[in-house]
């Protein structure tokens, strides 16, 4: 069974075999990387992609809390912590 390899050349579906991906693996994974285009691989009729993945903030992923600290920023820069804490033999 043959792999087909489908590149997109300027929105032109372009197909070629696995071997000259195979052959050409380097060039192909840059053109990807320059493009942004992907390449699909037809394989014993699956069909498989080299995409270029977005780069992801590392804070994006976080969840908007709102009303979770329910005082003012100087309540908490100029708070005396000592009275809220109790010291705990087993700390020593």
């Amino acid at each position: 069974m043959y792999a087909t390899l489908v590149k997109y050349v300027h929105g032109v579906n372009m197909a070629t075999t696995i071997t000259h991906l195979r052959q050409n693996i380097f060039s192909e994974i840059d053109k990807v990387i320059e493009t942004g285009q992907s390449i699909e691989i037809e394989r014993k009729g699956h069909m498989l992609k080299i995409v270029l993945e977005e780069k992801k903030l590392k804070l994006s992923s976080l969840i908007k809390r709102n009303n979770v600290i329910k005082c003012s920023d100087d309540d908490l820069i100029y708070n005396d912590w000592l009275k809220e804490w109790k010291h705990d033999a087993s700390d020593d």
